[in-house]
């Protein structure tokens, strides 16, 4: 890919029309159209569906420290910044777009090989991300009828959708399909308005890593620091709040609960796998099919008041097929033998033991029943039970 500084005149388009003072280089060669990232073009798919995710001069700085130049694989870390919601990029809308409009719809899906029925679900295997430095693509535009296909610079700051390889696959501002540059692409030879700070030789490809990923290390695009986030759109959590993937599988990403007690020690005669909270007001234990959570603060609170002979309400318990109730009494329950430290789920952890899992977040914990869906979210003010 080569990387020349050029000069450069006419008006982005996210389309790639061909209206206007576009022409091509010498050698017959579409001219590289520069797409500043609010533009929404001349020929584009969809309306924008693209999020206010921007970049903060710490989340840029911190994009320019890695440094990354050339021919990129797309997980590589850092190389993307993002958010754990879906802010950045509504894949909802842009199906329903597509939807509406069938010729639009049988165009878009022949660039990403599928049939046109199945655009919803190839959109939900993507993940909405935005982009740290500016990037070369195929960017392709609905003319008569067909996507047409065009060399394009999208600006650090667009928001695309990248698939498992971490390939941009999508272009929010316009809803256009994506595909990688050809490897000789010439961004010297550009058209289209350069936005401030824009240097041809910083311009990076994105190629797809050899293996797909379960998740990318993104930059917060307000704090700088790195974040996980598993790949695809972040679901709709079953309570506000909640942890978006409880209530179904065991996420590939969770962990094992690592401290066991032996069935002597645990409160249900049979092994229980014990957890806490960072802050500790959250404890926790789960055998094969029972489970309660304990909140210390809630003794001092009240808010669910008190039962008349066993004290105030202070935990959640599960049974193998139920939802979460309360129970009254010492919040960590009674055992029969000790109890040593507990394993402790850090926020951003998820751990799970037999079918039962647990997310840990600065709002709460949320565990929940993976065979029945069943859970809740707890924390200091309460709990809200799905």
């Amino acid at each position: 890919m080569l990387l020349t500084a050029a000069a450069l005149t006419a008006t982005a388009a996210c389309g790639g029309s061909d209206s206007g003072d576009k022409t091509s280089s010498d050698d017959g060669a579409d001219p590289v159209i520069l797409e500043a990232l609010d533009s929404t073009g001349d020929a584009p798919f969809t309306d924008s569906v693209a999020g206010n995710v921007t970049l903060s001069e710490q989340a840029a700085a911190v994009a320019d420290d890695a440094g990354h130049s050339g021919q990129v694989h797309g997980t590589t870390p850092g190389l993307y910044g993002g958010t754990n919601d879906n802010t950045a990029c509504d894949h909802l809308a842009l199906a329903e777009f597509l939807k509406s409009d069938g010729d639009k719809a049988d165009a878009w899906a022949k660039v990403v090989d599928i049939a046109p029925g199945r655009i919803e679900e190839y959109l939900a295997t993507l993940t909405p991300v935005v982009l740290t430095r500016d990037t070369a693509v195929i960017n392709h535009g609905f003319e008569n009828g067909k996507a047409t296909p065009f060399p394009a610079v999208l600006q650090a700051g667009s928001a695309v959708l990248v698939d498992t390889n971490g390939t941009p696959r999508v272009r929010c501002a316009c809803g256009n399909p994506l595909d990688v540059p050809e490897d000789d692409l010439d961004v010297a030879d550009t058209k289209g308005d350069e936005w401030d700070g824009y240097d041809p030789k910083t311009v990076i490809g994105v190629t797809p890593a050899p293996e797909t990923v379960k998740e990318l290390t993104l930059i917060d695009p307000t704090t700088g620091e790195t974040i996980q986030r598993p790949t695809g759109p972040i679901p709709t959590p079953p309570v506000d709040g909640a942890y978006p993937w409880a209530g179904g599988p065991i996420p590939e990403w969770s962990e094992p609960m690592t401290v066991i007690l032996p069935p002597q020690n645990s409160r249900a005669g049979a092994e229980e796998a014990v957890i806490a909270t960072p802050s500790g007001n959250i404890k926790c234990g789960f055998s094969a099919n029972h489970g309660q959570c304990g909140v210390d603060s809630w003794v001092e609170t009240l808010p669910y008041g008190e039962d008349e002979n066993e004290g105030p309400y202070t935990a959640v318990v599960w049974t193998d097929n139920g939802r979460g109730t309360l129970t009254a009494g010492p919040p960590g329950g009674a055992r029969p033998g000790p109890v040593p430290d507990r394993q402790v789920l850090q926020y951003g952890q998820v751990a799970h033991f037999g079918d039962f899992v647990c997310a840990s977040e600065e709002n709460g914990l949320t565990c929940w029943n993976a065979a029945t869906g069943h859970g809740a979210l707890i924390n200091r003010d309460g709990f809200a039970a799905f």
